[in-house]
């Protein structure tokens, strides 16, 4: 408490003037020494401090001796009261302290501010929920580590020190210590921190094979004395009011949840528990994205020409590589190659030799360019094929940036938490004036040839195109600030029709759990199973889920993007959309619907075999028309207006 008026409210409720002698006494006693004369934490040591106040103002004739005789028969009456906790946000409120110190880096802890964030408490409490249960199944799928510390049979006797030594073990939010008193074959009886005494059965127990190295683990359960023997401290979870063996995970993970409106935060977890660990893996662990890249590899498709109907080779490809000094050959995940295959197919199941191909095509340095109109920079972009497969690295908030422009139809917003600051009156100090996507307001834009114009006559400066969007200078006074419009809204929306296919038939299947048609989204695998992603979205809400050790060590055999990631991101969505209605799938202005041929990719009228495909009307194909598959040496795709766009790609 920072002076004596907001000590009164915390120990007592209460304005500075209405509080008794007796609890003024007590206040007073504490600038010497806090935490010693806590009258929360040491009621008997604060009683005589207090004492000694009351003392010395009788002895210097401030109070009588009645008020002195009444003050210290007074009892304490102090407890702790605070503002209750809606939602426990422990990384955006170290997020939001960085961002005041900032701000007011003078006046940030004596001021008083009131911050009012974007989060949404209830999928707060969602998002770090997801987070934690999916790391305990996690943890769970790789085996039991065994007991956190043994009780001697004498220690176990006394049940107020098996209750202290229990006290000492660090709790977390969803693991609660607990000592087993004694097992059976079928039941173990345990006694928590608290006192409370519980039972666990074989069905708590059944996961906790012995894990015997990274790869193996120990013969099944059959009975819970494999699993727990007598003194074993452990860690205890409830789900559904029943109590089940759990341990402390040492994989992480993080789970951010935007607007793709206006880019407000609604939700952020940056790990397994803050207190367990205070490093906020969703903005600050830079790690590799894998096959999440691949949507803006393959938008970047779009825009120069090609289709969803576009055939690409899926065969093998050998590089010569100087870095390992030998060959790079490499392969698809399963280990197969499929052939001629659609460029809609080749994400939605995620073909990494389909991806080399089309990079091969786009080219490096023209990928990279269109990548930062989704908000990546040159250092996060790789200047080798390996950026197909995403070996760029970004944390999540970056990633989820990212989707948010397929998810609001090809507008950039960025990300904002905070969403004003007052000062202790009440009066506004501070209100972030966030751009929104808005594909039906009137107001003047500027598109990317007048920005163009503006650099050519040195009015602003190339790299700028940030200050730009966060201006009022070139697009004057709005009732909102609009987004950038950075991709063509009929390329965001061809590439959110493939993501859907994605969770409709392809890697993000398990999402179809939720029972909803609109959704969309991306699985992500790194390289030995590092990183595990899964980034989805519909029209009100886009999140991004991420899995993996800090120190970089794989995560397991088959622990991919759709397996370790993914749940996380269901467990989250299910309460994030819960009452949301279903978007309607509308065609943008430009956009047709096509018969095809499902293995050629040619328009087609047969009854057999084909499918209605979405292109850009300027690409649609025609009956008569033949067109060759890609292939290593094909030529790229012909387009009209190539060179002006990659002129206006320089920009981004």
């Amino acid at each position: 408490s920072y002076g004596v008026a907001a000590a009164a409210q915390i120990y007592y409720k209460k304005p500075l003037k209405d509080l008794t002698l007796a609890q003024m006494a007590m206040i007073a006693g504490l600038p010497k020494a806090p935490s010693k004369y806590n009258p929360v934490a040491n009621p008997k040591r604060a009683k005589l401090r207090r004492d000694y106040v009351l003392g010395r103002m009788y002895k210097m004739g401030v109070i009588t001796g009645k008020q002195l005789t009444d003050a210290l028969s007074a009892p304490v009456t102090a407890k702790q009261y605070s503002v209750s906790v809606e939602a426990k946000a422990p990384y955006i409120a170290e997020m939001v302290r960085a961002e005041l110190a900032k701000i007011f880096p003078k006046s940030i802890y004596t001021s008083g501010f009131k911050v009012y964030t974007t989060v949404d408490s209830r999928l707060q409490t969602a998002a770090q929920g997801a987070v934690q249960r999916n790391l305990i199944k996690f943890t769970q799928r790789h085996g039991y580590r065994g007991a956190l510390a043994k009780l001697s049979d004498e220690e176990l006797k006394d049940q107020q020190l098996v209750q202290q030594k229990l006290a000492e073990i660090a709790k977390f939010s969803e693991l609660l210590p607990a000592a087993v008193m004694k097992v059976s074959n079928d039941t173990a009886e345990i006694i928590r921190f608290d006192g409370v005494q519980d039972k666990l059965d074989l069905n708590s127990v059944r996961w906790a094979r012995q894990k015997l190295d990274d790869k193996k683990l120990g013969a099944r359960v059959k009975s819970v004395s494999d699993v727990l023997t007598k003194g074993d401290i452990i860690y205890i979870t409830y789900r559904k009011q029943k109590a089940y063996l759990a341990q402390l995970p040492l994989v992480e993970g993080a789970l951010v949840s935007l607007s793709p409106e206006d880019g407000r935060v609604l939700a952020l977890a940056g790990g397994f528990d803050y207190h367990h660990s205070k490093f906020n893996r969703a903005t600050q662990a830079v790690r590799q994205v894998g096959s999440n890249f691949k949507p803006f590899l393959y938008s970047s498709a779009l825009n120069k020409g090609y289709t969803a109907a576009t055939l690409i080779n899926d065969a093998p490809v050998v590089f010569d590589d100087p870095a390992l000094e030998g060959q790079w050959k490499p392969q698809n995940y399963s280990g197969k190659v499929y052939g001629p295959t659609r460029l809609r197919e080749g994400l939605v199941h995620s073909r990494n030799l389909v991806s080399i191909r089309i990079l091969l095509h786009t080219k490096i340095g023209y990928t990279r360019r269109y990548a930062k109109r989704f908000g990546f920079s040159n250092d996060e972009l790789p200047k080798d094929l390996s950026l197909s497969l995403g070996s760029g690295a970004v944390p999540p908030i970056k990633l989820v940036n990212a989707y948010a422009v397929f998810a609001n139809g090809g507008y950039r917003v960025g990300h904002y938490f905070i969403d004003r600051i007052e000062d202790r009156d009440g009066h506004l100090l501070y209100k972030t004036d966030a751009v929104v996507a808005c594909k039906s307001c009137d107001a003047p834009r500027k598109t990317i040839k007048e920005i163009k114009k503006l650099v050519q006559l040195n009015k602003i400066e190339a790299d700028s195109v940030e200050a730009y969007e966060l201006s009022d200078q070139f697009v004057g006074p709005l009732p909102v600030r609009l987004a950038p419009e950075v991709i063509d809204p009929r390329n965001a929306f061809i590439m959110k029709t493939i993501l859907m296919d994605v969770i409709k038939r392809g890697t993000g299947r398990r999402a179809r759990k939720l029972g909803r048609k609109d959704l969309a989204g991306k699985t992500g695998t790194t390289n030995d199973q590092h990183d595990a992603w899964f980034s989805g979205f519909n029209s009100k809400v886009v999140t991004t889920a991420w899995v993996g050790f800090d120190k970089h060590q794989p995560l397991g055999d088959r622990e991919t993007g759709s397996k370790a990631a993914l749940p996380m991101w269901i467990d989250y969505m299910e309460t994030a959309l819960k009452g949301v209605p279903e978007d309607e799938l509308l065609e943008p202005e430009g956009i047709v619907s096509i018969l095809i041929d499902k293995e050629t990719g040619k328009a087609s009228n047969a009854r057999q075999n084909t499918m209605f495909e979405y292109f850009r009307k300027e690409y649609a194909p025609k009956l008569e028309e033949k067109e060759e598959s890609i292939n290593q040496t094909d030529n790229k795709p012909a387009s009209s207006e190539e060179e002006q766009q990659e002129m206006e790609d320089e920009l981004f």
